[in-house]
Parts: structure tokens; sequence; C-alpha cells
């Protein structure tokens, strides 16, 4: 029995060890690769396969590219445990900053692939775009896929002609707050909204908090040199908000119906919305993007300023052709794969030379929004911070306090950059004083 005990552990522990070597791909051998995206709107994950299918008939070395997808709570881990047997994806979709990925070891630098890249270069885009992808100097990623203006004001111009508006956005953040209180309608018996003005933490307005209204107001939240947090800089955007959510009332506001991503646009009901530039794609298979208006969200300092979330690809680490994975990812930043995904979806790439190039002709209405690219005077990304998926969604949740006048707004604010600093120096590795 003992014997036979001994055996079995032996046999383990070389079937473990085999599931760590990454497989040998031998010289003329066709080697089949595999992408790991979001689980997004089924048209966009159309195209991103069009795109992959394309990539494989342009590599003859490449059989196939199996696209995959895993949704974005369960990534770290999938990727992980991936990793560990050795099977990796050959590319994965991340959302930016890729900070705690390239910390934990789970994705590769990519610095002398783009040394060597012939077409790709970080003065195809906005610079902070560039720095989400980077860690301790070195860049982890490229920004593409699904990259693009995710600060827009979206406004109803059935809803502003229906209250005697004109048809173009507010110009102040002044006249928003007033827009909102003409176009917010109470039901004749007292038991609801019939319609509101705006919802400042729905969609992009609250998913992505920090980077959408540190943008609106100008505040720097982040000290990327001393890796400290000062939320105490919201002070004012969370007073802008809680302005409009007393007119008339939060639980009034957001019992009214008119939340989520396209819902609250195609109800009829609401408004305005903050929400990104991918919206008329959306419009468009219901037929109702010509019926909104897209312009820019005012700011603290009357210019024109917009916030890109992006979505990159990344080389996972041991991965047994990282040369071929970054061909992959590299072609998805082309002219051609982003007029692919736009016709799929309406998406943007981020690639400045590829956006300029793009044929817009199939959704003419998106011109203003691709036009911000060029014309903003302030473009804001999330800065290269680890936990920031807990930052929006711990901010998210406490400042509902505040909404519903349960806590004053620096009480929240003092204690949650006390609780979320101790995480992030957790993060780093950074030991407490």
């Amino acid at each position: 029995m003992q014997h036979r005990t001994i055996i079995l552990s032996l046999v383990l522990s070389i079937l473990t060890m085999w599931l760590l070597i990454p497989p040998v791909v031998q010289a003329g051998e066709e080697v089949d690769l595999v992408l790991w995206i979001n689980p997004w709107q089924q048209k966009a994950i159309e195209g991103i396969k069009t795109v992959a299918a394309l990539f494989a008939e342009k590599h003859p070395e490449v059989g196939s590219v199996t696209v995959t997808t895993v949704g974005q709570n369960e990534l770290a881990e999938r990727l992980m445990m991936g990793t560990i047997s050795g099977t990796p994806p050959d590319a994965v979709a991340m959302p930016a900053p890729v900070i705690q990925y390239a910390l934990a070891e789970l994705i590769q630098p990519i610095d002398t692939y783009l040394d060597k890249s012939e077409h790709l270069s970080s003065e195809n885009y906005p610079p902070l775009l560039i720095d989400s992808f980077t860690a301790g100097g070195r860049q982890y990623g490229i920004p593409a896929l699904e990259v693009g203006p995710g600060l827009v004001l979206i406004y109803s111009r059935e809803l502003f002609a229906e209250a005697g508006l004109s048809d173009r956005g507010p110009s102040s953040l002044e006249e928003l707050y007033q827009m909102h209180r003409k176009l917010t309608v109470e039901k004749p018996d007292g038991s609801g909204l019939d319609q509101v003005g705006i919802n400042p933490t729905d969609a992009m307005g609250g998913t992505y908090f920090p980077t959408i209204w540190s943008t609106v107001f100008d505040v720097q939240w982040y000290d990327t040199e001393q890796d400290t947090l000062d939320l105490m800089a919201f002070a004012e955007a969370v007073e802008y908000i809680k302005r409009i959510y007393d007119t008339p009332g939060y639980e009034l506001i957001t019992g009214a119906g008119i939340g989520g991503w396209l819902g609250g646009l195609t109800s009829r009901r609401l408004a305005m919305q903050i929400n990104g530039y991918w919206i008329p794609g959306g419009l468009k298979g219901h037929g109702l993007e010509s019926e909104f208006g897209y312009t820019w969200m005012p700011s603290v300092l009357g210019d024109t300023a917009t916030a890109i979330l992006p979505w990159g690809l990344c080389i996972p680490v041991d991965v047994p052709r990282p040369d071929l994975s970054f061909a992959l990812i590299e072609f998805f930043t082309s002219a051609e794969a982003a007029q692919i995904l736009f016709d799929a979806a309406g998406w943007l790439n981020g690639n400045l030379s590829a956006i300029q190039s793009l044929d817009i002709s199939a959704l003419p209405i998106v011109a203003p929004i691709v036009a911000m690219y060029e014309e903003a005077t302030r473009l804001n990304a999330p800065p290269p911070i680890p936990m920031l998926e807990t930052i929006r969604r711990e901010i998210n949740n406490e400042l509902k306090a505040v909404w519903r006048t349960e806590q004053a707004p620096n009480v929240v604010l003092e204690n949650l950059e006390r609780k979320l600093q101790l995480e992030v120096n957790q993060a780093l590795g950074v030991s407490e004083q």
C-alpha cells in the first residue's frame, strides 16, 4: 500500500511538472492561437472574430485564432490558473490600467516588440493612453478594440424640443443643472417621475466615477509619484452631483426606471446621459441613433474635455509564441481592423492614424464624437494605479449615503481615502509607517 502511494505521488508530481511546461511548437507547424475578450454585445464579438480570422488568413503559420469570452470579474483568476497550468491565452483584452496584472506577473512587457514594430508608435496615441498600459517604466499593452471618448453628453432632441430648449447641449455646469430642472417632470399624482433630466451617476458617470468627474472638475486625485490618493479633491464634484439629486430627490430619480447604458435613452424618458462614443452604434440597432445629439459634457473650466477608458490587448507570461501574440494584437490596431470593428459595432481602436482614415459613412452621426480626439483641449485617462476597480466600486457604494443625505460629503470622502489608501499600499507592497 505504501509502495502504491509513493508511485501515485511520483506520477502526480511528473504530471504537475508536465503541465507547467509550455508546449513546444515545432518549426513549420501551424499554430492555433487563443484570444480572450470581454463578453461584449454580440455584434462587437462577431467583429472581433472577423478580425481574428483575417489575421489567420494573412499568416500562413497560424492555423486559427479562437476568440473566447472571459468576464472581467473572473479575468485575473482565470489568467492565473492558465499561467500555472501552462495554458494561458496567447493574447488577452484588458481594461486600463493594467498595472495590477503587471505587478502580479500575469502579463509581460512588450517594449522589445514595440521597438521593432514598423507602424506602431506612441505618437499615434494620446500620452495618457499609453500611461494606462505601463508599470514600472515598461509598457504592457496596446490600446485596441474599444478605445474612444467615454465622456460624451447625449441628449434627446425630442425631449429638448418638447421643453422648448434649443437643439444643443448645455454650455456650462449651471446650465446643465437648469436644464435638468426643466426636463424633470413629476407624475400628475405625485407618485414618481414621468421624465428625468439627468442621472449623474448612471452609465459612465457612475461606473467610472473617478475618471469622469475628475475630468469635469479638473482635479488630480492620484499622485503617481507618491502613490497617494486625494479623494477630498472630489468635494466640489460631489456637492454638484448632490445638488442635481436633490432636484427632486435621489430615490425619485433612481427609481424612475431610466438607468442603464441604453435602456434609459431608448425609453424616451431620460433627457440627458453621460455616456461614451459607442452609443450611436448601439442605438443604430434600434433605429434611434439620429434622435439624439452628441456633444461635450460641460466642465468647470468651460473648456472642451473628454475622457478615454480604454481596453487594450496584452500578452500573458509564458506563451509559446509571443512574437505571434504581438503580431495579433498589432493587427488589431491597424486601419483595416479598425474599419471592421467600426462597421460591426461603431467602435474605435484608439490609433489616431487608423481613426483618421476611417470611413464613417455608415454611421455619419458619430462624426462630432470622433472629432473629439483632435478637438479636445484636455484628454483624460485612468492613471496607472492598482485597485482601480475596487476604488470605483467603493466610491459608488459609499457616496450613496451622501446622495440620500445620510452623511456629509467630507466624512464619506475622508473615510474612503483612508480605507482605500491602505488597500493601494498593500497592493504596491508599501509598509505602513
